[in-house]
């Protein structure tokens, strides 16, 4: 199983971040602070390298280099949005369901 982009995505998560997260078989664990700053929140982002590498290859602007970046920005802002304490994401979309 091919886990390098999934690999960079935890490295992110973990490194700038600071949340936990790992892999999985069906994807990535991502275990951060909720919302209130009160407990924790777990979501669940079953998603593939064919996955990632959609996330990444965001259509820019011309004059922009690579959307990896910009998709990088758009994943935080969404899990720092979400209010749930438990939460399971598919694929690039990008939108995460309350489990």
């Amino acid at each position: 199983m091919e886990t390098f982009k999934r690999q960079q995505v935890v490295d992110f998560l973990v490194d700038e971040l600071g949340y936990d997260a790992h892999l999985t078989p069906w994807g990535i664990f991502i275990d951060m602070p909720n919302f209130e700053d009160t407990g924790r929140t777990v979501i669940e982002w079953r998603v593939g390298e064919r996955d990632i590498a959609d996330l990444n290859g965001l259509r820019m602007p011309r004059g922009f280099v690579g959307g990896a970046a910009y998709a990088m920005q758009e994943l935080s802002a969404v899990l720092a949005c979400f209010i749930g304490d438990r939460g399971i994401m598919r694929g690039s979309a990008l939108c995460i369901e309350p489990a």
